[in-house]
């Protein structure tokens, strides 16, 4: 069929070489108007052929255009969207989230394509092969005209639209062909195209077929290069679903389950449309994304093994979204339409450091800039004020000192091995030889047993623990006193909290963070236990504890909380002894069997409702509220407004812009110190540097 002219119904002609296209694994259809119907190809010994009717018009693509190169982060071209043609007129690029298809959605695609005037392709290519029901489905017997049929009827919105005029023209580009990438006469389609549209159920088909840097990855296709210049023309092209988890130059694919933390991304090369950015679909439907996905945009060593520009992993910018919801990406700006939301995530401070951005539909465009994360916001030595104008000198609610210059200490240690507390705790309470209280009532094993005589009990807790008790004997410690109890009513009895009223430093060991605030916290009114474990850090004492034990110490206790068929993690929540008043903690962060943690912290941390439900209107204001969470064999020091981390791991600190539509997220490692202070737009957190005068 090499050379064939067909006249179409409009009166264009179709002239084009077609003879190397195999007709089996190839379609291509076209819809101008009602009127016009299709332009159709005779049947080949191969199948039906369709080609949409403004090929001929359009030529073949030229060699390289819009090709990739980075650009620095303070450029006009963030996201590294393909460089306009004409100034002033960038192309755009849709990311849907997955799910339906909206009417806004699909409208305000239409209308970047160029409205009545706009000529759109729809690739099916990830989600349809013939003769195959679904995605890894059964196969069948299907003819190329059966197929059609089953195409045309899933897409027939778009086919209606151009049978109404709302756009010029539509066709859908399809193949199974992994040849086709390189064939110029398949992708002539694209240089005429003012917009494309790729829907796909799973992404790894579309690289596959399009991308040559999936198996090759020193190569990209003519297909590529054609997809980019849509854009580059000012056109738009969009992605759903897999569709969208394909179009940046580094695609996920997948992730793999780990031994210890959550699941780490697996990933591979996608179309390249773009190299600034990373994506996720699905990000509220799908358990473990939020921790997938940071952990993977933080990881800037194993994302330069898979860009083109060396080194740029460290400037990508990651874009996730929801279900039912796009994001347009349009130059420097970033727009969300459709029923949720979308999420930015940029990153400084050698990884360490993201700023997470919750973009809403009603939010309008917003505009990526550099900058530097401490730059231009003035620190204040003011106190930070709480609802109903309290003041308070610490950003995290730690009770003030009853003497000037004399701060309380709070230890949290994420959970797992505590050998180092062993050497450090004691030395935290501000004095030689502090008075110790260990209060292990979080573990069963650890309370009264029925029957049980005080001092079997003592010689029990003295074996168990003798980690603790060698202190003593070294010197470190005057004495060690342990609080245990299985009687709620000991929290209000003097005769039993008396050893608190004594204590420099208190340590709560780990179990079950719930024994610990059903026997000795009140939501109602504070018990005498809570009341003489606050006067210990006003007397300018330590209390810290580990896994249960950090858990409790916030007034906003989350005490349970697992994804449920795959959805994201919901906390339940609980009064803690309030030693934080500010903060809301998590600890054994990205530990072993631990997925779902982040979600289901940065979740709580910023439902402002269900906070001060708990918290009360007396309580502090949850706008103001800070996240703190502990990775296993890791511990974090609060006094005042300082921190500092010593362990394995790591602690992070999420801080919530004033706005609420903003979470900075810091991770600090082993020997980090830094403080908390007010900015303009909220908390500021700032790593403690030296400098030399």
């Amino acid at each position: 069929m090499r050379g064939l002219n067909l006249l179409s119904r409009g009166g264009l002609e179709l002239a084009g070489e077609v003879a190397d296209l195999d007709c089996r694994r190839s379609l291509v259809t076209p819809t101008r108007s009602a009127s016009e119907g299709l332009s159709r190809l005779p049947r080949s010994r191969f199948g039906l052929v369709l080609r949409v009717s403004f090929l001929a018009a359009a030529g073949l693509i030229a060699a390289h255009p819009a090709g990739l190169a980075h650009v620095r982060a303070d450029d006009v071209n963030p996201l590294n969207l393909p460089a306009p043609r004409k100034a002033g007129a960038p192309g755009a690029v849709v990311l849907h989230g997955g799910g339906d298809l909206s009417d806004e959605i699909f409208d305000r695609f239409i209308e970047l394509a160029g409205g009545t005037q706009a000529h759109i392709l729809l690739i099916p290519s990830g989600s349809y092969v013939r003769g195959r029901m679904g995605v890894g489905g059964r196969d069948f017997n299907e003819s190329a005209a059966a197929f059609e049929a089953r195409l045309k009827d899933r897409f027939g919105g778009w086919f209606d639209a151009a049978n109404e005029g709302r756009i010029a023209e539509f066709g859908l580009l399809w193949t199974d062909n992994q040849q086709d990438m390189h064939a110029p006469q398949f992708v002539a389609a694209l240089k005429a195209a003012t917009g494309v549209w790729i829907p796909a159920a799973y992404q790894g088909k579309l690289a596959w077929r399009f991308a040559p840097k999936y198996s090759d990855v020193n190569s990209e296709s003519l297909f590529q290069r054609a997809l980019r210049d849509v854009v580059a023309r000012g056109g738009v092209v969009g992605g759903l679903g897999g569709g969208m988890a394909a179009l940046p130059e580094v695609m996920i694919i997948g992730d793999s389950g780990q031994e210890r933390g959550p699941a780490v991304a697996n990933l591979s090369a996608g179309l390249a449309l773009f190299n600034g950015a990373i994506v996720d679909q699905l990000f509220d439907a799908r358990g473990g994304r939020l921790e997938r996905f940071t952990g993977l945009l933080k990881d800037s060593a194993r994302l330069n093994q898979h860009v083109t520009w060396p080194a740029s992993g460290r400037n990508l910018i990651g874009l996730a979204v929801e279900t039912e919801t796009a994001l347009i990406l349009r130059g420097d700006t970033v727009e969300a339409i459709g029923e949720q939301r979308g999420h930015i995530f940029v990153k400084a401070n050698g990884d360490r450091t993201v700023a997470w951005r919750i973009l809403s539909t009603d939010d309008g465009k917003v505009t990526l800039i550099a900058a530097s994360a401490s730059a231009n916001i003035p620190l204040t030595e003011k106190p930070l004020e709480e609802r109903g104008g309290k003041k308070r000198s610490n950003p995290f609610g730690i009770p003030e000192p009853a003497q000037a210059g004399r701060p309380g200490t709070v230890v949290l240690h994420g959970g797992g091995d505590t050998s180092d507390m062993l050497h450090a705790f004691p030395a935290l309470a501000g004095v030689p030889q502090p008075h110790f209280v260990h209060c292990p009532a979080a573990s069963a094993s650890w309370r009264p047993r029925r029957g049980e005589m005080s001092d079997r009990l003592l010689r029990r807790l003295q074996t168990d623990l003798s980690d603790w008790v060698d202190l003593v004997a070294d010197g470190r410690l005057a004495n060690i006193e342990f609080l245990t109890t299985g009687d709620a009513a000991d929290a209000n009895r003097d005769a039993f909290v008396a050893p608190l009223r004594r204590a420099h430093a208190v340590w709560f060991s780990g179990g079950d963070q719930r024994a610990l605030a059903g026997l000795f916290v009140d939501a109602r009114k504070p018990t005498l236990f809570q009341r003489e474990l606050m006067q210990v850090l006003a007397r300018g004492g330590v209390v810290g504890g580990t896994s249960a034990g950090t858990a409790i110490m916030a007034r906003v206790m989350t005490v349970a909380g697992a994804p449920v068929d795959d959805r994201p993690a919901e906390a339940e929540i609980d009064h803690g002894f309030g030693v934080l008043d500010n903060v809301v903690l998590e600890q054994h962060f990205q530990g072993a069997g631990r997925g779902g943690r982040i979600e289901r912290f940065t979740q709580l941390l910023l439902d402002n409702e269900r906070l001060r439900e708990l918290v009360g209107d007396d309580g502090p204001d949850p706008r103001g509220m800070i996240g703190l969470a502990i990775e296993e064999d890791t511990a974090l020091l609060l006094r005042e407004n300082r921190l500092r981390v010593f362990g394995d791991g790591s602690a992070h600190i999420f801080l919530k812009s004033a706005d609420q539509k903003t979470i900075t997220w810091h991770e600090l490692k082993s020997g980090d110190t830094a403080f908390i202070d007010r900015g303009p737009a909220g908390p500021v957190l700032e790593l403690d540097n030296w400098t030399v005068k």
